[in-house]
């Protein structure tokens, strides 16, 4: 089956350093600058995720969770989404996390990745990238971005100043577990919700189970049971659930 458009991005563009490469049925360590690989189930759930619904005018799914233990590429995975997103379909593209410095992790993974790219291809990143600052990254327009031209921007987890975002393509929520303020997160998760009029507007969840006040069950009705009811926290190694414009990946251990 053929990759969505994202998963096609992630792998043709987005650029790692000592990458996997598959080799009959292992994956083994390259060394050097190559497009990112994806494990095969890896694979398989981003192209469900962010599938088109069948007039291929808005996503399936609204809302994504991608959630699976510590150390599993989750970040590195939520920055190349990032990247794809904004390429492939412009639009504002927002990181968010309980802090700044959280939600600029996987900000800096783009970030990271675009250096690779100005000293690897450096006309390509000319052709690409109009500026990189701090905590934003705007691209040119160099092809036909339904959205416009696409931008990247870490903020944190405070609805008091981030409502009202115009042209908003994706949200990139990052590490659920550390949000602290139940009130403003949920305040927050209703203000940056997807925008059915913009083309290809949703939100993305990566984090991982864990325990504490935001473990366990708690984790996923931590932000009030509307926005979430569709997933909630199961004992089994790997589930999957779907409900109406919901689509959710577990996997704990």
């Amino acid at each position: 089956m053929a990759n969505c458009k994202i998963v096609a991005s992630m792998l043709k563009y987005y650029l790692v350093r000592n990458s996997y490469r598959k080799r009959g049925r292992k994956f083994v360590r390259s060394q050097g600058v190559a497009p990112i690989q994806l494990f095969p189930h890896v694979k398989k759930i981003l192209n469900e995720q962010f599938m088109l619904s069948p007039d291929g005018r808005s996503p399936k799914y609204r809302t994504a969770v991608f959630s699976a233990p510590k150390k599993s590429t989750k970040t590195e995975t939520g920055g190349a989404v990032l990247y794809s997103y904004a390429r492939e379909y412009g639009g504002l593209c927002l990181a968010i996390a309980n802090d700044k410095d959280q939600a600029s992790r996987s900000f800096e993974r783009v970030s990271r990745m675009l250096n690779l790219m100005r000293r690897e291809d450096p006309e390509r990143y000319k052709s690409e990238i109009d500026s990189v600052k701090n905590d934003e990254i705007v691209f040119k327009e160099f092809h036909d971005q339904p959205n416009g031209r696409g931008i990247i921007r870490a903020i944190p987890c405070d609805p008091s100043g981030e409502a009202g975002h115009e042209n908003l393509a994706l949200t990139h929520w990052d590490e659920l577990w550390a949000y602290g303020d139940r009130e403003k997160s949920a305040r927050m998760w209703s203000e940056l919700q997807p925008v059915p009029n913009i083309p290809y507007s949703m939100r993305l969840v990566t984090t991982y189970a864990c325990t504490g006040p935001f473990g366990g069950r708690n984790q996923w009705v931590t932000m009030g049971r509307a926005w979430f009811s569709g997933v909630s926290m199961m004992r089994q190694l790997r589930r999957i659930q779907r409900r109406r414009s919901r689509w959710g990946y577990i996997r704990r251990g």
